[in-house]
């Protein structure tokens, strides 16, 4: 078997989500020695888990932005209606509502990260 059908195979299999010892079982089923197996399988899944770290760090940077904007606006825009005794503020909170759970996409996607 090539090199890249091995590589193919092992993207499917991880696809389908099994496990790293059920990949290089079937590949050393199918005449793949077990260290050319275990090599392939290890580098796809690293593969696969830097891309979910990627993932996480963009959603965690992007949650915690418009966090931190949402947060500003509204503070501020309650700031400067305190200071002038009373009148209406802006809150937020789309900002704050879509910053919190990309936060939390985030987190739960570096922990997904580790149990590839």
């Amino acid at each position: 078997m090539e090199i890249e059908a091995v590589v193919e195979t092992v993207f499917i299999f991880s696809r389908k989500g099994y496990s790293r010892k059920k990949v290089i079982d079937i590949l050393n089923e199918e005449g793949v020695t077990l260290s050319t197996a275990f090599a392939v399988v290890q580098e796809v899944y690293d593969l696969k888990a830097k891309a979910y770290r990627d993932s996480a760090k963009q959603a965690f940077i992007l949650g915690s932005s418009l966090l931190l904007v949402g947060l500003l606006i509204s503070l501020g825009t309650y700031t400067l209606v305190a200071a002038a005794g009373g009148g209406f503020f802006i809150i937020m909170k789309g900002f704050l509502i879509i910053g919190c759970l990309s936060v939390f996409k985030g987190i739960w996607r570096f922990l997904q990260s580790y149990f590839i």
